[in-house]
């Protein structure tokens, strides 16, 4: 399955909410699309659903418009958006049942299902019962009931508590060893690292960039050094590729190295040097440095 969305914008009034997006999902991508509040999430994944039809540009599932044939290709996908609105009264084993014998998914998934979501299948608490986390792993279980290709997530951990969230988090990484496409909508960097390879950030509708989150974990300059003999390190390191360096301490400094320099070959120079290295940390590595300075530089462009 290889998800194609070309400029796609979708406008209410004079507002629009998604605005020229491209993007590409090849088969068992994992894809987050991090962004604040706001931002156009769930409206671009209503678009993928094909609950909304484009003002302009199109969105197409292995080549055929999801809005077109929107009632088909729902069958590939499955979704949690929000808190399931699932019957009140049915214990979580009966409504999958319910599900199952509607959508023609076969009986023997049920059981599978709760347990993958760590559920209890003889459990008869009613939904109306259940706790928001509990109310969400039963959402995820709904949304691999019919077996998909591509499943969507908006903020799936939104709500919960520290223990809901682990639980929640957890499910997600177990999922993503399926192999099945993703699409994980949220405003929280950690959640979006943990789980996707991919990372399209948004920001007031618009696509600002899309960066592998395992490369970015390498892209980092700034490190933290920890040394028995920090005395004297200062003009050994100058003469290195540092570019920048900070004293944090009699024993601890800050540098950010040139890009040309490979941190692996900067700390075994060091050493040659003398120098007695008991830390040596990258520090601004990751999702989150990047996604910060990205919003940072939108913000400068817009005064």
């Amino acid at each position: 399955m290889v998800i194609q969305i070309n400029e796609a914008t979708r406008v209410f009034g004079d507002k629009r909410a998604v605005d020229k997006v491209s993007l590409e999902i090849k088969q068992g991508e994992r894809v987050g699309i991090l962004g604040p509040n706001g931002s156009g999430k769930t409206t671009l994944i209503q678009l993928v659903l094909g609950f909304l039809k484009p003002s302009e540009g199109s969105i197409s599932i292995d080549g055929v418009s999801t809005w077109e044939n929107r009632f088909q290709i729902r069958r590939r996908i499955g979704a949690l958006i929000e808190i399931p609105l699932l019957y009140p009264l049915l214990s979580a084993r009966e409504n999958l049942l319910f599900f199952a014998r509607f959508t023609g998914a076969p009986l023997t998934r049920v059981d599978e299902l709760l347990k993958l979501v760590d559920l209890n299948p003889e459990e008869k608490k009613p939904f109306s019962t259940f706790s928001l986390g509990m109310k969400q792993r039963l959402g995820i279980a709904l949304a691999l009931l019919n077996d998909p290709e591509l499943l969507i997530f908006d903020e799936p951990t939104n709500g919960l508590d520290p223990e809901g969230i682990v639980q929640v988090r957890t499910i997600l990484k177990d999922i993503t060893k399926m192999g099945k496409s993703l699409i994980l909508c949220s405003h929280l960097l950690s959640e979006v690292e943990q789980i996707c390879d991919t990372v399209a950030i948004l920001q007031e509708g618009k696509i600002l960039a899309k960066r592998n989150v395992k490369a970015l974990s390498r892209e980092g300059t700034t490190f933290r050094i920890v040394l028995q003999n920090a005395k004297n390190a200062n003009g050994v390191l100058s003469s290195l590729g540092v570019t920048s360096l900070e004293n944090i301490s009699e024993d601890t400094l800050h540098v950010v190295l040139d890009s040309s320099v490979s941190p692996s070959d900067f700390l075994k120079n060091i050493i040659e040097k003398g120098l007695k290295v008991e830390e040596f940390v990258r520090l601004n590595a990751g999702l989150e440095n990047f996604f910060m300075n990205l919003i940072e530089s939108q913000k400068g462009k817009q005064k």
